[in-house]
């Protein structure tokens, strides 16, 4: 785990920040949300949920951009009232 804390995260991290500044820092691809801001901002949210939030210091707009993505209505509610994992089957 230290090995991915430490030797992986923070290259991604940066990388991803790059990515989006490149795009003009409002969405990673293109003009809209699409998919790929999902499953980013989904990464990240569990990234410092399981491990650490360290790499949200490092990245301040990466880490704003994740809150924005997840805080989009339909999003927002989906993960507000999806099932618990323990409520699955």
């Amino acid at each position: 785990m230290q090995t991915l804390t430490t030797e992986v995260v923070p290259p991604f991290v940066k990388h991803m920040a790059v990515a989006l500044k490149s795009n003009g820092g409002q969405w990673l691809v293109g003009s809209d949300l699409t998919w790929a801001d999902i499953n980013l901002a989904w990464m990240l949210h569990n990234m410092s949920n399981k491990f650490s939030a360290d790499w949200e210091k490092a990245a301040p707009e990466l880490a704003a951009y994740s809150k924005k993505v997840l805080a989009q209505p339909k999003i927002k509610h989906y993960l507000e009232t999806r099932p618990k994992a323990e409520e699955r089957s």
